[in-house]
């Protein structure tokens, strides 16, 4: 993946929940700051859906997860 010319964006949950969104999210490259204890899959699939319309996390895999956990 990361030698193809496809822009992609691999987002590394922390562990999953099936609570309901309640936003807000963070994001981050590896090792850059401790991430929290889980995201919401509707979050995540919120933060996957933007993802594609910002184009922040280009060809990047940053760690996502709920500011709130």
């Amino acid at each position: 993946m990361r030698a193809s010319d496809t822009d992609w964006t691999l987002a590394r949950a922390v562990a999953l929940t099936d609570k309901p969104a309640t936003g807000p999210l963070r994001a981050a490259d590896p090792g850059t700051t401790a991430p929290g204890r889980w995201i919401n899959r509707a979050d995540l699939a919120r933060f996957l859906l933007d993802s594609v319309d910002e184009e922040t996390w280009i060809r990047r895999a940053p760690l996502v997860w709920n500011a709130r956990g």
